[in-house]
């Protein structure tokens, strides 16, 4: 789930409440930041941001390696988004059939078959009629996979192979080589990246302790919060050991401010109270929740 600040009153938004945010609450806002990787978007760029780092890429620190398999199910929601966008691109179909397509972009588990996808369309998207759901299906059909295409085209890949090996056998030897070469390569590579990654850890608290602070730095509430508590133990901690690290990190970045003002502990209280990632479990105990 992607979530945003808006950037003219720095209230969080999930995706989906953006465009009635900007339509409605705040029109004046011209842009958007992502909570978890801080980039800024205009009102129409946020829309092509659909996924962002995980908690564990952001906090994992130096030692953080990121899955190489990426799950089924993902690539499909990839997938099915590509597809969508595609549809939008070719600007076909009649004007209820773009709206309609527009908004199936925020809704990744879309069936993929045409009974269970007009069922589901009619139940998730209400306010359209039949017509232009069997409309977009049929834009949509055209762009789907076709199932058995990769198989019928596997064994004409594995004949090309063979008859390019009985062919050039000399070629395969000196690939063969090459390959042998690069992987010695790649293994002395790893080597010396594993014996720097010590000396990079050293350097990296030597810069965040020797790091110049900017004369009037932007403090970002909402990712302190979520520092804070994805750090603590059962990611739970109560208001005041919370306001305590916000306001250890506050002080460092802006040292010339008293940390001691009341307007900024209502200020994080309200922070608090807004962040969607964030569950009250009792009074004054807040716990990450996803």
């Amino acid at each position: 789930m992607v979530v945003f600040h808006c950037g003219g009153c720095g209230e969080a938004l999930k995706k989906n409440q953006v465009d009635k945010h900007l339509g409605g609450v705040c029109r004046r806002a011209q842009t958007l930041s992502c909570i978890d990787c801080g980039t800024d978007f205009s009102r129409d760029s946020y829309k092509d941001h659909i996924k962002c780092v995980t908690e564990q890429e952001k906090y994992g620190g130096a030692n953080y390696t990121a899955p190489t398999n990426v799950n089924k199910g993902e690539k499909k929601q990839n997938q099915w988004f590509e597809i969508v966008q595609s549809a939008i691109n070719l600007n076909s179909g009649s004007p209820q059939a773009q709206i309609l397509l527009k908004k199936l972009q925020y809704y990744p588990n879309t069936p993929r078959k045409r009974a269970k996808f007009i069922n589901f369309t009619n139940n998730s998207i209400k306010g359209f009629p039949p017509r232009t759901v069997e409309e977009v299906w049929s834009i949509l059909e055209t762009l789907l996979p076709k199932p058995g295409t990769n198989e019928a085209n596997q064994p004409k890949k594995n004949d090309t192979e063979d008859q390019n090996t009985s062919e050039v056998p000399i070629e395969n030897e000196e690939t063969n080589k090459s390959q042998t070469k690069r992987k010695q390569n790649s293994e002395d590579d790893e080597q010396s990246s594993k014996k720097s990654k010590t000396n990079d850890e050293d350097e990296d608290v030597q810069d965040d302790n020797n790091q110049a602070v900017p004369t009037n730095p932007r403090f970002e509430w909402y990712d302190e919060i979520k520092r804070a508590l994805s750090k603590a133990t059962d990611q739970t901690l109560s208001l005041d050991v919370l306001r305590k690290k916000i306001f250890k990190r506050y002080k460092k970045l802006k040292p010339n401010q008293d940390k001691q003002d009341d307007g900024l502990f209502k200020k994080l209280e309200k922070k608090i109270q807004r962040a969607p990632f964030v569950e009250q479990i009792e009074k004054n105990v807040f716990r990450l929740s996803e």
